[in-house]
Formats: C-alpha cells, sequence, structure tokens
C-alpha cells in the first residue's frame, strides 16, 4: 500500500493530526484496521528498552512522531495509583534507567465539530538523570478511548478488540518543539455524535508542506 494512501494524505502534505482524529485512528485499529504505514503511524514498544531518541528520526522532517504501542500491566499498583509500566531503556540491575513521568491526569479530547467526547490524553516528561542531554528534553501525549467507545468497540468488534484493547496513541516530541493545540471545543454531546465522526472514512489530518498548524 502507498504509505500516503493509508490515512488518504496526497504527496506534498504534512501528516498534521488533531486530538480528535489522533483517538479516531485508535479507534479504527482496534476495530480490526489494517497495521499502520511506517512513514506516518509507527508501531512501536514506547515502554521498552528503546529510549525516546531512538524511537525518534530526526531525518524525517516531522516535528511530532506518531506510533501505537501496546501498555503493560505492573505486577503491583504504584504509590501514585498507576496501573502501567512507563519505564524505558534498557534494563540495569533488573530496572530500567529512564521513566515517562505524568505530569497531569488526563483531559478530554472532543471531536472537533461538535463536542461528542472520544477519549482523554495524557502528558508525560521524559526523565533519566543519567542522561543528561536528553533528562526532560522528551515529551510524550499518550490518547486512549473513553469507557463508552471501549464498551461499544467490544461488543461490534470482539475478535479484533480482544487483540488491540490495550493499545494507545502516542505522540513524541522533543520539548523545545512543544506546540499548543488551538482547537476549540464543546461539551456535553452523546456517544452517538462520537459514533458519527469515528466511523467516517475522510481525514482533515493533510496539511500543505508550507502550513504550519
Amino acid at each position: 500500500m502507498d504509505v500516503c494512501q493509508y490515512l488518504n494524505i496526497p504527496w506534498g502534505y504534512h501528516f498534521r493530526p488533531g486530538d480528535d482524529e489522533l483517538v479516531k485512528y485508535l479507534y479504527q485499529y482496534e476495530a480490526g484496521g489494517p497495521e499502520p504505514s511506517e512513514e506516518l503511524i509507527r508501531k512501536e514498544d514506547i515502554f521498552g528498552d528503546k529510549e525516546p531518541w531512538e524511537l525518534f528520526r530526526c531525518n524525517s522532517g516531522e516535528k511530532v512522531q506518531y506510533f501505537f504501542t501496546q501498555l503493560k500491566m505492573k505486577a503491583k499498583k504504584s504509590m501514585e495509583g498507576s496501573r502501567f509500566e512507563r519505564t524505558v531503556g534498557k534494563k540495569v540491575n533488573g530496572k530500567r534507567p529512564g521513566t515517562w513521568h505524568g505530569q497531569d491526569k488526563g483531559s478530554p479530547v472532543l471531536v472537533n465539530s461538535n463536542g461528542a467526547l472520544l477519549g482523554y490524553k495524557r502528558s508525560f516528561l521524559y526523565k533519566n538523570e543519567n542522561e543528561k542531554d536528553h533528562h526532560k528534553k522528551w515529551l510524550l501525549k499518550e490518547f486512549y478511548l473513553c469507557e463508552d467507545l471501549i464498551k461499544i468497540l467490544s461488543e461490534k468488534y470482539p475478535t479484533s478488540f480482544s487483540q488491540r484493547k490495550s493499545f494507545v496513541l502516542c505522540a513524541l516530541r522533543k520539548k523545545e518543539d512543544e506546540e499548543t493545540n488551538t482547537r476549540s471545543r464543546m461539551e456535553g454531546v452523546g456517544v452517538e455524535m462520537a459514533l458519527e465522526f469515528l466511523e467516517d472514512d475522510t481525514s482533515e489530518a493533510m496539511r500543505p508542506l508550507t502550513e504550519s498548524r
């Protein structure tokens, strides 16, 4: 498959999805969509042996890079209440040296056009005092679906969802490249309007090379 056909993005355009588009891709992936294009959204173990700068393709020209990754349950819930492992790097004496440290408890992601709730996003900061050049220099946004949509997926697509239900979509960038999403949002719209958006095959993620966001 042509890498620009995967998300209907023509040649000569950058990939600049909004938060709602990212949750849409996650929904479609968990519903049994195709494996992602290596050029647009890669499938990687974000919370594994590779450090963020080893995952980030500096020669791609993209300041933000996107990944589907599978969350890993902790053997025991942490004092902070997290159920998932977010350590990173090759293990030293049985422990990974780096960690993705949570910066917030999550904020809602709404459909840009009608305000329906799709899911949530959380912000993380990379910490590893052994890597002075990278300590607190990398940012991660983690996107995940809301409970209503998870329930719908489990009922409509039980086979594919059972295989992919622990996946999230992550946006990785260097800290100095952090941008603010300025999309306006509305609240209080039901799950039916969220589904209308999620199951629409069109995408607004394509942006001309000369356009910045």
